[in-house]
């Protein structure tokens, strides 16, 4: 049965049209970036928006930190304070999860070790690192990282060449951490596989996969509680029905899909349907639209508006 069920989506072309809404939960590759340049209109269309208002958080399932995030985006033209509030990065949550003591509750040891599958990310384990291994078979549990791969051919070779060290730590029994979802990505155009294919293939080969970011509801809690955001005022816009739409729906956020960028616009591209992707993943959003860029900005610019960027949540909020 499909979550959200309401009839058919609301297909809007302007942003007047979603009611009672004071922040956007911002998808970033696909919607605002297509792997090479942001889509047309985009920093434009954010200032604007930024200028209502209305909060911008971009809560994003890349593995890495915040600042970086930031620092990068920057340099593209993307700037804090003028097109977004906050951000919230899968690797931000995974980073907080890990000082929090994730790995010792996984593993139930206090002298764990963890063994990294991919592309180094040393950031994400900076208080923890000595207790990196490079020998799987003294792994208590194993962190499925990027596979560093920019072209669907290079995504399934790496993939391949990970499925058989995977195949030897099932054979041990570790369990496996995956802090990126997402199956794929788009680069210039096309989808290349990244590390929630390599956690889905475990997972599926019956290891045991430990999730963080776009669906499972923790990156939603800590998004809200670090922005001071309300759910009900909040839409989740992205163009994924697997992790923004299912995520946001389960954390009880409304949602808007994009069709026409991303990977639903690549799906919908290869004649797969909306209803289709709504039927595999039991989900449909209360909003759709073609682009986001593209929608309509018909309310006055407030010149005065707070910025949420200054917030300090009260909580640890550890699991």
């Amino acid at each position: 049965m499909l979550k959200n069920k309401q009839g058919t989506p609301k297909n809007i072309t302007s942003v007047q049209e979603i009611e009672d809404c004071d922040c956007y939960f911002l998808d970033m590759y696909g919607l605002l970036w297509d792997g090479n340049q942001f889509y047309d209109g985009t920093l434009d269309f954010l200032e604007k928006l930024k200028l209502s208002g209305k909060k911008i958080v971009l809560l994003s399932n890349a593995t890495v930190l915040k600042k970086p995030f930031i620092e990068s985006q920057k340099k593209k033209g993307l700037i804090e304070g003028v097109h977004f509030d906050e951000v919230i990065t899968s690797g931000e949550t995974f980073h907080h999860v890990v000082n929090c003591g994730f790995f010792e509750k996984a593993t139930g040891k206090k002298d764990y070790r963890f063994f990294v599958v991919g592309t180094q990310n040393a950031p994400l384990f900076e208080n923890v690192a000595q207790h990196q291994t490079d020998d799987l078979t003294k792994a208590d549990i194993v962190y499925l990282s990027g596979l560093g791969a920019v072209t669907p051919e290079e995504g399934e070779a790496v993939f391949k060449e990970q499925a058989l060290l995977l195949n030897e730590a099932l054979k041990l029994g570790i369990p496996a951490v995956c802090a990126n979802p997402d199956l794929t990505f788009m680069s210039k155009g096309k989808q290349v596989m990244t590390q929630g294919s390599t956690g889905r293939y475990y997972e599926t080969m019956g290891g045991k996969v430990h999730w963080f970011g776009k669906p499972y509801p923790y990156i939603f809690d800590f998004a809200l509680e670090k922005t001071g955001a309300q759910k009900e005022k909040t839409v989740m816009v992205g163009d994924t029905v697997e992790t923004d739409v299912l995520g946001a729906s389960k954390a009880g956020i409304r949602t808007l899909l994009a069709t026409r960028t991303g990977i639903t616009g690549d799906f919908i591209k290869q004649g797969v349907s909306l209803d289709s992707l709504y039927q595999k993943h039991g989900v449909q959003p209360t909003y759709t639209m073609d682009q986001f860029s593209h929608l309509m900005l018909n309310f006055k610019v407030r010149r005065n508006h707070v910025s949420i960027a200054s917030i300090t949540s009260k909580k640890s909020l550890c699991l």
